[in-house]
């Protein structure tokens, strides 16, 4: 039979007595105020977790005008990997910090209307813009009007009053062009990604950089447009096959369109790696689901989401940091889609 005290709702009070501390005090650990001594914080904290309290994010909303909330805004996406790996940053950084996560999926045409009516109804106290949603002027100058803090994840152009998180794409593109370089390659396609997103341009360029370095000359019918999904990566593989001197290998933006291009590779009977090497970016679930695994760039997505969502509730709190960007460093992730070129 439990008790009558198991059975009953843990309450402030409980926490208060049990670390014997006022319930102020209770309060303002739990809401992460300043200026509370180290000792008397890790206290309440340990008192809080030994009872197994969780607090009511409506009532502390209530009590100081905030909802405790934190939006996420994304565009419907074509490859979820990246938008799951988002999520997974924001979420785990929320629950920490005593926050809910409320997501609002946005259409490539973004709906105003449609933002604001979402900041009125949930009355979130801040919000995760990812790409490209956190470079349309229409919502940031939304969230601007309505004093909602917000953080970019991989914008285009940072400012310097906005957080913004990205990874270091033109390094880590360069990179990548480097080592295919460095395998015998001399002719290597690039396939680009959705004109919207940031990265876009600053990988092309990271391309462009390395070809230069290496003295070879950039050769505009080995760029192809994609749009970051398997179709547009099918659909430039094509193209560059088709060439009367095709590439050797073949760098997609992501790795959606670069399984495109390995789907498209075996479907002319052209070996992957022996006779096409082929590498993408981002390291998402794609990469080591394709034959032959696909090389590719690893970018912390999930790392970078949690920090953007960091960095912005310190800041409803008072204890942030400025704007200014901050930059991840990404990885490269050699498996068996790319080899020496073939004499």
């Amino acid at each position: 039979m439990r008790s009558q005290k198991s059975s009953q709702k843990v309450t402030i009070v409980d926490v208060a007595k049990r670390a014997g501390v006022s319930i102020k005090t209770v309060s303002r650990v739990l809401n992460s105020e300043p200026n509370v001594r180290a000792d008397t914080r890790e206290k309440v904290l340990k008192a809080a977790k030994a009872l197994h309290y969780q607090p009511n994010p409506s009532a502390r909303g209530l009590a100081g005008n905030r909802s405790f909330s934190i939006g996420l805004l994304y565009e419907n996406p074509q490859e979820f990997g990246y938008v799951k790996d988002a999520l997974n940053g924001v979420i785990g950084t929320c629950e920490a910090e005593g926050y809910s996560l409320l997501m609002r999926p946005c259409g490539e045409e973004v709906d105003s209307e449609e933002v604001r009516k979402f900041v009125a109804q949930t009355r979130v106290d801040g919000a995760v813009l990812t790409a490209p949603v956190c470079d349309e002027p229409k919502v940031t100058d939304l969230l601007k009007e309505l004093g909602v803090p917000f953080a970019q994840l991989a914008p285009k152009a940072p400012r310097s009053e906005w957080i913004s998180v990205q990874c270091n794409d033109e390094e880590a593109s360069y990179a990548m062009t480097d080592y295919l370089i460095s395998l015998g390659h001399r002719r290597v396609g690039f396939i680009k990604g959705h004109p919207d997103h940031g990265a876009t341009e600053k990988r092309l360029a990271g391309y462009r950089r390395c070809l230069a370095d290496h003295d070879m000359p950039f050769d505009k019918t080995l760029v192809m447009q994609g749009y970051f999904d398997f179709e547009s990566g099918q659909r430039c593989a094509r193209k560059l096959l088709e060439l009367p001197n095709p590439p050797t290998a073949i760098f997609a933006s992501n790795d959606d369109m670069a399984a495109g291009v390995i789907f498209t590779a075996r479907e002319r009977g052209i070996g992957v790696p022996d006779e096409l090497s082929v590498a993408g970016f981002d390291d998402s679930p794609a990469a080591s689901h394709t034959w032959p695994p696909l090389t590719t760039v690893k970018q912390p997505i999930v790392e970078m989401a949690a920090r953007a969502t960091q960095r912005l509730i310190g800041q409803l709190r008072g204890v942030g940091e400025e704007g200014d960007e901050e930059i991840f460093t990404c990885e490269l992730i050699v498996r068996r889609s790319t080899a020496k070129r073939g004499d």
